[in-house]
């Protein structure tokens, strides 16, 4: 009897820790994210930005690097600019609220892409020709 109450006690701490009842960081301590971008400094390598923030969270497309931390309290988005040899040239700390709201803002407007000579006709670059001219139907 005394052991099935234990372990009723233990399925309820383990189910309020996994549904983030732990307020106090008892259990979950964040990760000092400020002062990891703090270390970072242009001209570092790429390999030197993964030793310090860790290779588990990153990203890298056309030669831009993100970390991405989904902290429940200050979710962060670090942005790293790299050149061509894999140096880092730009350094960005973005909340991810401030991101979502440009992303927003962004939206509505047109899109900047300009159709290439001859293709006015296509919904995006590259993209298929109207196949007729007049409405079918028509003669």
């Amino acid at each position: 009897m005394r052991l099935n109450r234990w372990v009723w006690l233990t399925v309820a701490i383990g189910s309020l820790v996994a549904t983030g009842c732990n307020r106090d960081g008892t259990f979950y301590k964040r990760p000092d994210v400020e002062g990891l971008f703090a270390k970072i400094t242009p001209g570092m390598s790429k390999a030197e930005v993964i030793e310090v923030l860790g290779p588990n969270a990153y990203k890298i497309q056309d030669r831009e690097m993100w970390y991405i931390y989904d902290d429940p309290e200050k979710p962060v988005r670090l942005r790293f600019v790299l050149d061509d040899q894999d140096l880092v040239v730009e350094k960005y700390y973005e909340p991810k609220r401030e991101v979502l709201e440009n992303y927003e803002k962004k939206l509505g407007e047109p899109s900047s892409v300009k159709p290439l000579e001859g293709e006015e006709g296509r919904t995006y670059p590259g993209g298929p020709l109207p196949k007729f001219e007049k409405k079918p139907g028509e003669p």
